[in-house]
């Protein structure tokens, strides 16, 4: 084949793998050189203002940090990936072309993590019902995870990396953000502004409005184009 054809070739095939890598979340991520799973929780994190040591202990609470984890619920939902995302959010998902095999990549499952744990704080409060609340709004149930996710903070403190935790800045959006007081702290009951209810059975604050939540659910448009359109963003995730 003449050089001439070859480099048209090359070009054309350089322009599809764009024009894909543009269109799905995962898709970016493929296009990207390999990642550390414990980075895309870091960045996860920050951008949606949470506390990467809760959000990182949450992941070791749901599967060890096991990309590939799996589990079918009595209900015959699924939980899928590394923060064992149930699969009754796939609809929601699928709006903004991440599908069920997606939440496998450690990446999408962190940033998909960090939203749903980020729309539990905007709900609840910036507490430990909050967390309980990412794996159930039960009273019976709330409260033992939370306790376990706790118990995860206090273990391991190497899991926690509080001296970053503890310099993330705000959000911009207003968002709370779970901060230690004191990064090293054991145990540390104070990785929340406020306290968690004083018992499973202690009654949620009060949920927000439909309309309050509506902007929220824009976080993977945005995230979208943070990525194709900053260099510097792509570089930081792919790290």
């Amino acid at each position: 084949m003449p050089a001439r054809n070859v480099t048209q070739a090359a070009q054309r095939t350089a322009r599809t793998a764009a024009r894909r890598c543009s269109m799905l979340a995962v898709a970016v991520l493929a296009c990207l050189p390999p990642h550390s799973k414990a980075d895309c929780i870091d960045e996860a994190a920050a951008y949606h203002g949470v506390n990467p040591q809760v959000l990182r202990a949450i992941g070791y609470q749901e599967s060890h940090l096991n990309p590939q984890a799996r589990n079918r619920n009595r209900n015959g939902s699924e939980d899928l990936g590394m923060f064992q995302i149930n699969s009754i959010h796939l609809p929601e998902l699928s709006r903004y072309g991440i599908g069920r095999q997606m939440l496998f990549d450690p990446c999408v499952s962190a940033y998909v993590a960090a939203w749903h744990l980020s729309r539990k704080i905007r709900q609840h409060g910036n507490n430990w019902w909050a967390i309980g609340a990412y794996h159930s709004e039960s009273p019976e149930h709330n409260g033992v995870y939370a306790r376990s996710v706790e118990g995860i903070l206090n273990r391991k403190q190497p899991l926690a990396r509080a001296a970053r935790a503890s310099a993330l800045p705000a959000p911009a959006d207003g968002n709370p953000v779970l901060v230690p007081s004191r990064p090293t702290a054991a145990p540390m009951r104070a990785i929340a502004a406020r306290r968690a209810p004083p018992s499973a059975s202690a009654a949620p604050a009060a949920k927000l409005t439909g309309a309050d939540t509506t902007d929220d659910d824009r976080w993977l448009d945005n995230m979208l184009v943070s990525l194709n359109r900053s260099a510097s963003l792509r570089e930081r995730f792919a790290r």
